[in-house]
């Protein structure tokens, strides 16, 4: 997702990537970018002894998606990368990802690494309540412990949401702002048991003009009414 942070002639990009994992040996990486609603090719290049390298000219931060191949699967997904000066280094292992090396990057993953630290304290319902079936316990227990459930979801839900508002309006004048917001956007969009999330109209509504009138930001505030 493009936003305009500052131009210059000479700048250049450089993603140094390394992986540990052994199936994306050979494999094409694609970095791309997200403008209006459709990705578009920024750079590829082939992993060859589990190291990648792409680098051009640069004449405006931006955040792109770096795809593994060309197959995407929950296994193989999108690493979000900023483009500005310096060198971007990229590592992946069976485990985590993660991008680091310039200020806006080390931002970005300090940010995610805070959001996963509470996603991972989630409950899912649907095991716990299987889980409690097949261990026996009684219709009424099972019941009281769904609404714990709900309840601690509900509290660490609200911490994520006031956590991404935080980030966004942290950095409504650079290319991270406006790149987050449009994902909670797409997020609220296509969670079709949800309501829209309440923070939406909140972090549009207190941000400065440059935010409200980059076109992606426009373009998803009308999808969203």
């Amino acid at each position: 997702m493009l936003t305009v942070a500052c131009t210059t002639t000479d700048s250049q990009y450089s993603v140094i990537g390394t992986s540990s994992q052994a199936n994306l040996e050979g494999n094409i990486a694609y970095m791309k970018r997200m403008d209006r609603g459709s990705y578009h090719d920024v750079d590829s290049c082939e992993v060859i002894h589990g190291n990648f390298q792409m680098s051009g000219p640069l004449d405006s931060v931006m955040c792109v998606s770096i795809f593994m191949g060309e197959t995407y699967n929950t296994n193989n997904r999108p690493i979000l990368v900023v483009l500005e000066q310096g060198d971007v280094k990229v590592d992946i292992d069976y485990a985590s990802v993660r991008a680091g090396g310039t200020p806006l990057n080390d931002k970005l993953y300090s940010f995610l690494a805070s959001r996963d630290s509470i996603g991972m304290l989630l409950t899912d319902p649907n095991l716990t309540r299987i889980g409690m079936m097949v261990d026996g316990y009684s219709a009424k227990t099972i019941q009281t412990r769904m609404q714990q459930v709900e309840k601690e979801n509900q509290k660490l839900y609200d911490a994520l949401n006031q956590l991404e508002a935080r980030f966004v309006e942290d950095n409504y004048e650079n290319v991270l702002g406006v790149t987050w917001f449009l994902r909670m956007c797409e997020q609220s969009l296509f969670s079709f048991n949800e309501p829209t999330n309440p923070y939406l109209k909140k972090i549009y509504k207190r941000a400065p003009d440059v935010f409200k009138n980059n076109p992606n930001v426009q373009r998803m505030m009308r999808m969203l009414k």
